[in-house]
């Protein structure tokens, strides 16, 4: 089953193929393919050796096309999504948003450096679109790239960024995702006893 990790972008602005290219150059030695006939509308991230990492797809939020019809199921789901005011928050911030970009993890990215590449070209379509992150059997992230929503499975482990929303202001704080007590309080939309500010 494929795994997508996607930019929700809340400006749609041009993003010229030679500004990425460096931006990937400056992690790493990566192949960039890119297709389409006005700007690009997908690019292909491989190593030197043509091994692919990730499949990067632009898709503008329109009615009737794919960026529209993923924005309506995303909109589904935060009005299920836990911590509610998470959930709340996101039906805010989501008709805001104007174009996906999604990529489709492939084999190539847990070789060598791999997620180098897929970060620096997340990083840098991200600065230029602004908006929120969101990633299958993950959730969403707030606008400074925080976790606010859990979509993960029961067996997660290790550190992760998160954020509860107190008022109208985020609290960011680091927790160990495969702590009960932490993960009940974070639903709850608390700030979990013990965890690290950030």
């Amino acid at each position: 089953m494929a795994y997508y990790i996607r930019v929700l972008g809340t400006r749609d602005v041009p993003i010229g193929a030679d500004e990425l290219t460096s931006a990937v150059s400056a992690v790493g030695d990566f192949k960039l393919k890119f297709e389409g006939s006005e700007g690009w509308s997908a690019i292909t991230i491989s190593h030197t050796d043509d091994e692919e990492i990730c499949i990067v797809e632009r898709n503008p939020v329109r009615e009737h096309e794919l960026g529209g019809e993923e924005l309506n199921e995303f909109l589904q789901e935060a009005a299920v999504a836990r911590p509610r005011a998470a959930g709340e928050w996101l039906r805010t911030l989501l008709p805001r948003v104007q174009v996906i970009y999604a990529f489709q993890l492939l084999g190539g990215t847990d070789h060598a450096n791999g997620w180098d590449g897929v970060h620096a070209v997340q990083t840098y379509i991200w600065n230029q679109v602004g908006g929120i992150l969101q990633a299958d059997r993950e959730g969403f992230t707030n606008e400074d790239g925080d976790q606010i929503t859990w979509d993960f499975s029961d067996r997660v482990a290790g550190l992760w960024n998160m954020a509860s929303l107190k008022g109208d202001k985020w609290v960011a704080f680091r927790m160990e995702l495969s702590d009960k007590k932490q993960r009940e309080q974070f639903l709850d939309g608390e700030v979990p006893k013990g965890v690290e500010f950030v």
